[in-house]
């Protein structure tokens, strides 16, 4: 797992902490923590940049979401989605891909998380406001060859893409967009090929211990290939969750087939009318 990630050009992953010293173990709460002397594992992964824009960067306050940027930094590891206000919470990460240059946004839209949202004069994430994404997808689309929104939205346990998802989606992707892959639902969702875009409207889980059925223990990469700043080829690769978060690759045989069909079944559009589905959500 660690080898593929590493031979990616470019490998990008949505960081559901904050990292701080004194981390520590919440059994009887959802409140995360992660020990900076654990980040070295990102990087011996390759991991490029994260996403922050999360319902759980905050779980240690403004000063963890501080920290973790600093660590961050220290590591060499770009972040987007949350920052000391809103402005630096909509900053983009932008890569050089050997002369192709990738933007990437990111923004959290969790129910009843909008008081994460970062103001003028607060910390937070960058909030998911179809005006906002808008806006910043048309800001830096001049400045990127390929543009690429990561939000963390919608409800958790859901295969299907929910209405206002599929909304916002298109709507990015109308302002000048060409890849979207969303997550937090703790499922793989459905995908889209909007106007000849990629859309992943959900991963699932990666690093993470919701072990109790084969939806949570399942997840996908969102695996990109490009020429010329151009996608040319956009396709799910799932694994599954062991062991309390060990992933592993899922072959056919053991249940790829199984976990692909499901996502398939979700997905919208013509391309997938043949798994059972194929039509706009309701």
């Amino acid at each position: 797992m660690r080898e593929y990630l590493r031979g990616a050009d470019l490998t990008l992953a949505n960081l559901e902490n904050p990292v701080v010293r004194g981390a520590t173990w919440h059994p009887d709460a959802t409140t995360f923590t992660g020990d900076p002397r654990l980040l070295p594992i990102l990087e011996a992964a390759g991991i490029d940049g994260v996403t922050l824009g999360n319902n759980h960067i905050l779980d240690a306050g403004a000063p963890g979401l501080s920290e973790t940027i600093g660590y961050l930094r220290e590591a060499g590891i770009s972040h987007t989605g949350a920052g000391t206000d809103l402005a630096s919470a909509r900053e983009p990460m932008i890569f050089d891909l050997g002369g192709t240059r990738i933007g990437v946004l990111n923004y959290q839209g969790v129910p009843s998380y909008e008081w994460a949202w970062a103001t003028e004069t607060a910390p937070g994430t960058a909030p998911l406001s179809e005006d906002v994404m808008v806006e910043d997808v048309r800001r830096l689309r001049p400045r990127v060859d390929l543009l690429v929104v990561m939000p963390h939205w919608g409800n958790e346990y859901l295969a299907t893409p929910e209405p206002g998802q599929v909304e916002l989606a298109h709507a990015v992707m109308d302002a000048g967009a060409d890849l979207l892959v969303g997550d937090h639902a703790h499922w793989p969702k459905g995908m889209e090929v909007y106007r000849g875009k990629p859309v992943f409207y959900g991963t699932g889980n990666f690093l993470f211990d919701q072990s109790w059925s084969e939806e949570t223990s399942t997840g996908i990469f969102a695996e990109i290939t490009l020429y010329r700043g151009r996608v040319v080829q956009a396709r799910p690769v799932p694994f599954v969750l062991l062991d309390y978060a060990q992933p592993n690759f899922l072959v056919p045989e053991a249940g790829g087939d199984r976990a692909l069909d499901t996502i398939y079944k979700t997905s919208l559009g013509p391309e997938f009318e043949a798994y059972g589905r194929g039509n706009p959500a309701p």
